[in-house]
């Protein structure tokens, strides 16, 4: 009865405990690339569970399906959509006949009719192509636009035939001739080539589908249309972007004039300056690269980024130094990319050493956009020599981004002379964010604090003791330093730390809580320093006592400590599926995951 009362209990909590813990990781909001040893040394987040509907709930809605009520089988067919979006498996097996047969059902009012086909676009269940067909055959707008675009996913050749009348012919209203137009860039049936030709020629139809024509022939026409684009580049905004589009497939020397002469205009709209600058990129990045250094100054983030890219494709030594300034780009999409293409690029001979070079230029300069990639260039390929510039960006820089990843830099570098200038520096930080929670120096305070930590830098351990108490500082300096202590190992000091790690993790006090990642990073340390055993009186809490804690953090926690005793690899045991409620149609007593 104990036990059970206490899963009761702990399930409770499991949404907000979970919440909790998913919350107090992503507050980092750093970078992906910036890693967080605390947090996965070891990674004690439980495994996502598979989510299941229950064969109650499904012999139910089986039998619902089969029912008169209008009302009722819609619901469940919305039902099945929903869990098909929550990534419930087996679905098609379990209704994918019935839901045919009720779409395909000329007695099957329209509502009811047209949420069925929905789910059944849901469920990707192919089966039911001929249905889809069949209503998009009426030719309703409702219909149409419902299905278009799943059977161009799908490949219905048998489609083509239907999108080629409809985009030719005037009378259908716009939404419809539009969609047909995109589902033939997409499908792209060299048949339809002399009709969407006629369709950009035409004078009177709308601009937008002329352009729309101009991309679904652009996909299928690989040569011929270069006299046509050639004639549009000197033509309005819209023709222009049609120049540029029905050049897709074309590889000529002529198309790709085209495009260049488009691209150093310097007038020319920056929408029809991407389209080319995208279209060489596929056919010719060359040509583009040979514009680059011009085009990575454009006032346009995507302009941009595409030159990047060209210089990447096309990289030399003498095109390094303008791709490094990218990686102070004011759009992080840009900088990013390009922070990850000379990390990738770095890996061939020739370029290692004027990547490096530049990059550390660039993390000279003042901007912190640029500090802050190049700082993770810099640590990725192991500058060592770099290591006093981070340092300085570590203490100069106003933007908390850098610091950050000059911090992190540091650590991944681990140069050995800088254990006791940084353990300074960690000493004025914290001195200067002592019962200070809004700090804006506690992230690279952790980092460094890490780092510390696994180099088990023994001068630092009544440090690292003083981030115990609650509330000295922000907890993700405590947290960084309470898991430094375990890495330090047991020793005279640690050894006497039992009863105050156990009130971290004990600590439930509702008006003033303790950070769970703290109460987590306190577990791991109780267990490095040889004090599992505490943990298992966890288990035999109190309600209140358990409040703050996720007992699949606690069960892991269990798991890795059990792996460490035996000498094995730690393998994070499965969590059990879970179940899936509040639907519209369900048992009054659905089972649990008990």
């Amino acid at each position: 009865m104990r036990s059970h009362l206490l899963t009761v209990c702990l399930s409770s909590l499991l949404l907000l405990v979970c919440s909790s813990f998913a919350m107090a990781q992503a507050s980092f909001n750093t970078d992906p690339i910036i890693d967080w040893p605390m947090r996965e040394d070891p990674n004690l987040t439980p495994i996502e569970p598979e989510a299941i509907v229950p064969q109650e709930v499904h012999d139910l809605w089986l039998k619902a399906l089969k029912q008169p009520e209008l009302e009722l089988r819609l619901q469940v067919v919305k039902s099945i959509k929903d869990a098909a979006e929550k990534q419930v498996k087996g679905l098609i097996e379990i209704y994918g006949s019935q839901l045919r047969g009720l779409a395909q059902n000329k007695d099957t009012v329209k509502p009811l009719a047209m949420a069925t086909v929905q789910t059944l676009i849901a469920l990707d269940d192919k089966a039911a192509a001929d249905i889809l067909l069949t209503h998009n055959k009426t030719g309703k707008t409702d219909w149409v636009l419902l299905t278009d675009a799943t059977l161009a996913r799908w490949k219905v050749s048998a489609a083509d035939d239907l999108w080629i009348s409809r985009a030719t012919n005037p009378a259908i209203n716009w939404s419809v001739r539009q969609s047909a137009l995109e589902q033939l860039a997409i499908t792209a049936p060299d048949k339809a080539q002399s009709q969407l030709r006629q369709l950009m020629s035409e004078k009177s139809l709308d601009p937008l589908l002329k352009l729309a024509s101009a991309k679904a022939l652009g996909n299928i026409a690989q040569r011929g249309l270069v006299g046509d684009a050639q004639r549009l580049a000197k033509g309005d905004l819209t023709s222009r972007l049609m120049a540029v589009a029905c050049l897709k497939s074309h590889d000529s020397d002529d198309a790709f004039a085209v495009a260049v002469s488009l691209i150093t205009n310097r007038d020319e709209d920056h929408a029809v300056v991407l389209a080319a600058c995208e279209y060489l990129l596929d056919a010719n990045p060359e040509k583009l690269a040979n514009h680059a250094n011009t085009l990575i100054k454009s006032r346009d983030a995507s302009i941009r980024r595409v030159a990047a890219q060209s210089l990447v494709k096309q990289i030399s030594s003498s095109r390094v130094t303008p791709l490094a300034s990218l990686l102070a780009d004011a759009h992080p999409q840009t900088r990013v990319q390009v922070r990850n293409d000379l990390i990738e690029l770095a890996r061939q001979d020739n370029l290692a050493s004027p990547i490096k070079q530049a990059v550390l230029n660039v993390l000279k300069q003042s901007a912190w956009e640029g500090q802050e990639q190049a700082a993770i260039v810099l640590g990725k390929l192991d500058v060592k020599t770099a290591v006093s510039d981070l340092f300085d960006v570590l203490k100069s820089a106003e933007r908390e981004e850098a610091r950050i990843a000059a911090a992190t830099a540091i650590r991944w570098l681990n140069v050995s002379d800088m254990r006791d200038p940084i353990f300074t520096y960690c000493q004025t930080l914290f001195t200067g964010m002592k019962k200070n929670t809004m700090s804006p120096h506690a992230l690279e305070l952790a980092q460094l604090i890490q780092w510390l930590g696994d180099i088990q830098y023994e001068p630092a351990t009544n440090f690292f003791i003083e981030f115990i108490p609650k509330n000295i500082c922000p907890s993700q300096a405590r947290e960084a330093a309470v898991w430094a202590i375990g890495k330090l190992g047991p020793n005279d000091k640690t050894k006497k730390l039992n009863n105050k790690l156990m009130g971290r993790v004990k600590d439930a006090n509702e008006m003033n809580p303790e950070s769970t990642d703290v109460q987590v990073a306190a577990m791991v340390t109780l267990v490095r320093l040889g004090q599992a055993r505490l943990l298992s009186s966890l288990f035999n809490a109190s309600q209140d006592s358990m409040m703050m804690l996720d007992i699949h953090v606690v069960e892991m926690c269990k798991a890795w400590s059990e792996s460490l005793e035996a000498g094995k690899t730690f393998v994070a045991p499965k969590t059990d599926p879970a179940i899936l409620s509040g639907w519209y149609l369900q048992p009054d007593k659905m089972p649990s995951n008990d």
